[in-house]
């Protein structure tokens, strides 16, 4: 196989985030997300991380028109896009550049808080945790969502244990990043240190869709940091990893491309002020 030049992405890494890896994988577990979260109408929701707006979309319409949806990022770039994608639906999402550890938010401001797989990469948890507390109302509730550990998220481990063998560790490191913070009972003590009560951990499986083990590893490339850390791979390197990539996931392929099984875990957690 040769496929060195198949793939061809183009625009910001935001667009093509936004263009591949949520339909891919993103949006299927904000699904999830929400589906933890009963929305109401009127309710005020808060997108913590929102990166490119996928969860502050779907829940839009779930509180709207008497509620509201705020999206909240340090990115500007994936902002750019959050607006772009909210404004061809109609949905009427403010969108808000900030750092999680000192949010341009109000006290008690919403009524519930959403984080897709935003925690493990926040530098100080508890701040953030302590920040989305803050912006709580009192009965207000968090709902996040963070990986379980890379060996139940099979397409990442083999990408990482081949990225390790022909690239750098560096490399490797930037596809198990996003599972370094999988442990449920960490989380869970992370919640209760932070003032929230009642937390409650479900498991979510979901399943993500690329055309093929090489697309999903341009994508990563094109999306991620992953890109910065491969510039300097010569192409013959870069055929080797697509070629074992798609050896060792050959398993998860159907008649419509690689079906990765994912899973992560769903923490629900209350807050009391009075």
């Amino acid at each position: 196989m040769n496929g060195i030049n198949q793939y061809q992405l183009t625009g910001t890494a935001a667009e093509m985030y936004e263009r591949n890896l949520v339909p891919a994988i993103f949006e299927p577990f904000a699904i999830d997300l929400l589906e933890h979260a009963h929305l109401q109408p009127g309710e005020r929701v808060l997108d913590v991380a929102c990166g490119t707006g996928i969860v502050g979309r779907l829940a839009w319409p779930q509180v709207a028109p008497s509620g509201g949806v705020v999206g909240v990022d340090a990115n500007p770039e994936m902002l750019t896009v959050a607006q772009q994608a909210s404004q061809k639906i109609g949905a009427d999402i403010e969108w808000i550049e900030g750092n999680v550890s000192k949010m341009p938010i109000p006290n008690d401001d919403f009524d519930v808080v959403l984080c897709q797989h935003g925690l493990q990469y926040f530098p100080d948890q508890p701040v953030a945790l302590t920040e989305m507390r803050r912006v709580l109302g009192d009965h207000g509730r968090l709902i996040l969502n963070v990986w379980r550990p890379i060996k139940f998220n099979a397409g990442h481990a083999v990408f990482a244990e081949v990225l390790e063998r022909h690239v750098s560790a560096e490399a490797a490191a930037t596809r198990r990043a996003p599972f370094k913070l999988s442990d449920r009972e960490k989380v869970r003590a992370l919640l209760k240190n932070s003032g929230f009560h009642d937390s409650v951990v479900s498991l979510a499986t979901r399943i993500a869709r690329f055309a093929s083990a090489e697309a999903m590893i341009r994508i990563m490339m094109a999306g991620t940091p992953l890109g910065a850390k491969m510039n300097d791979a010569d192409l013959n390197v870069l055929q080797a990893v697509i070629d074992e990539v798609t050896s060792g996931l050959s398993e998860y392929e159907d008649d419509h491309g690689l079906a990765i099984p994912m899973q992560s875990w769903v923490i629900t957690a209350q807050v009391w002020k009075n």
